[in-house]
């Protein structure tokens, strides 16, 4: 297995600058897959500012043909209507 200090080199730099993350690692194995949650939230909003956008990319990343393309997902308050017909 890749030693992943620099994820952790990372995560020390985004706490170091009071940056808020969500850091999902996926790591291919022969007999089964994993992925590592990593996350840092400071206002009490956060976790549910992040369950939206993770929430928005969980479609995104299925449909979206180019994963090398960045991506921005918008959080407003117009969101909150689709999300309460559902």
């Amino acid at each position: 297995m890749a030693s992943k200090d620099f994820i952790y080199d990372l995560l020390d730099k985004l706490e170091e600058q009071r940056q808020e993350y969500v850091l999902l690692t996926i790591e291919k194995r022969k007999d089964e897959n994993a992925g590592e949650l990593f996350y840092n939230f400071l206002y009490e909003d956060s976790k549910e500012d992040a369950s939206k956008i993770l929430g928005k990319l969980s479609k995104i990343v299925l449909e979206h043909p180019d994963s090398r393309e960045d991506i921005e997902i918008d959080i407003s308050d117009e969101d909150e209507d689709e999300n309460e017909e559902l």
